[in-house]
C-alpha cells in the first residue's frame, strides 16, 4: 500500500510525529510530503491513501491544507492538541477537506465527542510507546523512573531538568 503522509515535521519535533511514520513504513510504502507542491506530489506518488499528520493539526489556525480535489483517494486525519482551537479544527475538518476524511484519529480520551462534533468516524490511537525503547530490560536496578506528560522547557520552564537535578542529589 502506498501512503502519502502529509506533515510539517521538523528535526526538533516530537518523537511521536516521527514514530508513527517509522512504524507505518514497516508495513507500507510511505512518502512523507511537506507543504511544498502537495497536489503535484499526489500526482507523482499516486497514493492509495493520504494521512494528514500530527504536525498539521498541532497548531490552532492557518492549517496547511484545503481541497485535495482527488475524490478517489481516501483521506485520514490525525488530530493533535485538541485542547487548543478545537472548534476551529472541527470546522476545518467539515468544510475545508475535500473529499471528506474517511476517519479521524486522536490521542485524546474523547473520540466519541470529536466524532459527534465533526460527523466523521473517530478512533483513539496510542502514541509515544515505542516498543524498541519501552521494553522489558533484564537488568536489576534500584529505581525505576518515568517522565510523562508535558514537562519540557517551553511549557513548564524545564520542570524535567529540575526534577532530574533533585533526583541526582538523592
Amino acid at each position: 500500500m502506498k501512503i502519502l503522509y502529509y506533515d510539517n515535521i521538523s528535526k526538533e519535533g516530537c518523537n511521536y510525529y516521527k514514530d508513527i511514520i517509522k512504524y507505518l513504513s514497516k508495513m507500507c510504502n510511505v512518502s512523507v510530503v511537506n507543504k511544498k507542491n502537495l497536489k503535484k506530489r499526489i500526482k507523482q506518488i499516486n497514493p492509495d491513501l493520504i494521512i494528514i499528520g500530527f504536525g498539521i493539526t498541532g497548531k490552532n489556525k492557518d492549517f496547511d491544507i484545503n481541497n485535495i480535489e482527488d475524490k478517489n483517494i481516501p483521506i485520514f486525519v490525525i488530530l493533535n492538541k485538541l485542547y487548543g482551537g478545537l472548534e476551529i479544527k472541527m470546522e476545518w475538518l467539515k468544510r475545508n477537506i475535500n473529499p471528506k476524511p474517511k476517519k479521524i484519529f486522536c490521542v485524546e480520551h474523547q473520540p466519541e465527542k470529536y466524532e459527534k462534533m465533526s460527523n466523521i468516524p473517530c478512533k483513539r490511537i496510542m502514541w509515544s510507546a515505542d516498543h524498541e525503547i519501552f521494553r522489558i530490560i533484564d537488568i536489576k536496578y534500584k529505581y525505576d523512573l518515568l517522565f510523562s506528560g508535558v514537562i519540557n522547557y517551553k511549557q513548564t520552564k524545564n520542570l524535567r531538568k529540575k526534577i532530574f537535578d533533585k533526583i541526582l542529589k538523592i
